[in-house]
């Protein structure tokens, strides 16, 4: 009887390990960074909405194995890039701050994981009404996780579509 409740339990674990990255089809494709193997792995990722939309809020959620601890110290980075290599975003934050307000601490111990990190996107170019009217373009994401000497823990890299949405100004019109 125990040995049959124990089989249940770990049914009921597998099945939820990942519940937001269980669809293969909403996963974003991503290849590892070059240099790689990095010592923590990403298996999976995904980048929400879809196409990203410049002036408003996003996620992306990533599952993998940690095969070291992330100590304090450590950084998150994401960076999208343009088809001319311009700089459309690029964010870089204290991992350990941000996985605190999940409860967790530093260090983050070996093992699986997933993390969700939300992100504001915007632009340094001006939003035009030409815009618009332009389908989404495909550009270039990063996601880089480095530990507190700015060694590379993980390193992934894929196609996103960002899209940018016209906001009309209050010209007393």
């Amino acid at each position: 009887m125990k040995f049959y409740i124990l089989c249940i339990l770990l049914s009921l674990s597998i099945t939820t390990v990942s519940p937001l990255l269980s669809d293969e089809t909403d996963q974003t494709k991503f290849t590892e960074c070059e240099g790689g193997p990095y010592p923590n792995t990403i298996t999976n990722i995904l980048i929400s909405p879809n196409p990203l939309v410049i002036g408003q809020s996003a996620s992306y959620t990533f599952n993998g194995t940690r095969n070291v601890e992330i100590l304090k110290g450590s950084t998150i980075g994401f960076l999208i890039i343009d088809e001319n290599y311009e700089t459309i975003l690029e964010t870089k934050d204290d991992f350990c701050s941000i996985v605190e307000t999940t409860n967790e601490k530093c260090p983050l111990p070996i093992g699986d994981y997933e993390f969700t990190y939300g992100l504001n996107i915007y632009s340094n170019k001006e939003s035009s009404p030409e815009n618009l009217d332009k389908p989404p373009k495909t550009c270039l994401y990063q996601l880089i996780i480095r530990d507190p000497k700015d060694i590379i823990l993980s390193c992934i890299q894929g196609p996103v579509d960002l899209s940018y949405v016209f906001t009309a100004s209050n010209n007393g019109f």
